[in-house]
């Protein structure tokens, strides 16, 4: 309700750089100042961050506002007309357009708030911010991701492909795109086009569990029994307690003939509490004879 920051700034810094050398306190509070805006400037993108600098710029404010004040008392109208033009050229400096236009601004922020009405279980909710943040600005990646998947979710396939295809072409090195891509062709049993998006997703992004485990049960699919044993074994030795890469690291054992294998990640797989396949067991324990 008081002064806006862009004064605060230019009185204060003005009273910095004509008080920075009088006292050993006004120096402590000019490089508090200094390394603090260092800090926010190098990691913090928000206004709000600043905050914290107002309370070093105030108290140089207010001793450069009495100088002026005394300048112009003394009519030292040549200090006096230094410090104003000071004081103007650091309040131009606050209005330097650095923020995104409005539009891009309002769709960001309603990407987030349909991010946490899906949190809430609101998914009615998140589809209309979802599809309000696309009309504002129209070919938004983010929002047409989490749109997407929402759609994948309630098993609207035909709009979910659509909309993630859109993103991965508005945001092709987003990992979590393709991701989605796979998931939705698996479901469509369109396993090579499945194929495709899950190896870009763990190109883009090796670390992440859920896209290699998604690779690995399409080259299962497909036949591609080595290939899936590999991914399998990368998984189980980031986390080697995940009863459900056991137990189908046994199945492609078995279809690799490899039988004895086979029972031993199935047995972790049920020592680790992991549901297992009845008609699958029975199959395993015929071929071993036993």
């Amino acid at each position: 309700p008081l002064a806006g920051f862009g004064l605060v700034f230019a009185f204060g810094f003005s009273g910095i750089v004509l008080f920075f050398r009088r006292t050993r306190a006004h120096m402590s509070l000019a490089i508090f100042f200094v390394l603090f805006s260092a800090t926010v400037i190098a990691f913090f993108v928000l206004d709000r961050y600043r905050l914290p600098a107002v309370t070093s710029l105030a108290p140089f404010g207010g001793g450069m506002l009495t100088q002026l004040w005394n300048w112009f008392r003394q009519k030292q109208y040549p200090r006096l007309g230094a410090g104003l033009a000071l004081c103007a050229g650091c309040f131009a400096l606050t209005l330097y357009p650095v923020q995104g236009s409005p539009a891009a601004t309002q769709a960001q922020s309603l990407v987030n708030l349909g991010a946490t009405y899906l949190q809430e279980g609101d998914t009615n909710k998140a589809l209309a911010a979802f599809h309000e943040a696309l009309r504002i600005q129209p070919g938004r990646a983010e929002a047409l991701r989490n749109l997407g998947i929402l759609q994948l979710h309630q098993g609207n396939h035909a709009e979910a492909l659509v909309n993630l295809e859109l993103a991965a072409r508005a945001e092709p090195l987003n990992p979590f795109t393709h991701y989605y891509l796979g998931t939705l062709r698996e479901a469509r049993n369109e396993l090579e086009s499945a194929l495709t998006e899950y190896q870009r997703s763990v190109e883009l992004k090796p670390s992440e569990p859920k896209f290699r485990f998604g690779l690995a049960t399409v080259l299962q699919k497909l036949g591609r029994y080595l290939e899936a044993l590999a991914h399998y074994d990368t998984l189980l030795r980031d986390a080697p307690n995940n009863p459900v890469v056991h137990h189908n690291r046994a199945v492609a054992l078995y279809h690799l003939g490899q039988h004895d294998s086979a029972r031993a990640s199935l047995n972790a797989a049920r020592k680790l509490g992991g549901p297992v396949n009845p008609e699958f067991e029975r199959l395993l324990r015929e071929r071993l004879g036993r």
